[in-house]
């Protein structure tokens, strides 16, 4: 089974409530998705080639790191009519964090640090919400839509996560 939620603390935190369950169903047996997959959005879909270049010495205007939330939207690519699918890339349409997703990635990270036994299980979410923090950004599942087509990316995603199986 595979869940497809937004690339920001909202949606890591909906994907672990799936996985591992809520404290208010604790009395609850079987309410869980141990073996759920979270195929994305992730950094890697949304940031793409902006994460690999972050090791260049180089990094030039567009390179996400140097984005500040008032030019967000802006890029060479975004004068480009924006109804066309592949004019933007996902990153042009990502979105800064709020103090509010910030307080929920570290809950979200102290409460999957703190627990030793199943920490193995959630590196990647434990990677997503640092990603999302140190870049302070954050995405919709419509930023992959925005910049093309939806359908190709979740066939894409998908069959890569198929062939891990």
């Amino acid at each position: 089974m595979y869940g497809l939620v937004d690339f920001d603390p909202d949606g890591v935190k909906i994907m672990l409530t799936y996985k591992k369950g809520s404290r208010s169903l604790q009395h609850e047996e079987n309410v869980t998705l141990s073996r759920l997959s979270w195929i994305g959005p992730k950094s890697d879909d949304i940031l793409g080639d902006h994460l690999q270049s972050s090791s260049s010495a180089n990094m030039d205007e567009t390179c996400v790191f140097n984005r500040t939330p008032s030019d967000q939207f802006s890029s060479p690519q975004s004068s480009a009519s924006p109804g066309r699918p592949g004019d933007l890339s996902p990153v042009d349409v990502t979105l800064p964090l709020k103090a509010a997703d910030r307080k929920l990635a570290v809950r979200l990270l102290l409460a999957t640090i703190g627990k030793d036994s199943q920490c193995t299980g959630s590196l990647d979410f434990v990677r997503e919400l640092q990603v999302m923090l140190l870049l302070n950004t954050k995405a919709e599942i419509q930023a992959v839509d925005e910049a093309g087509d939806l359908t190709a990316w979740l066939d894409s995603a998908l069959t890569k996560n198929m062939n891990r199986i």
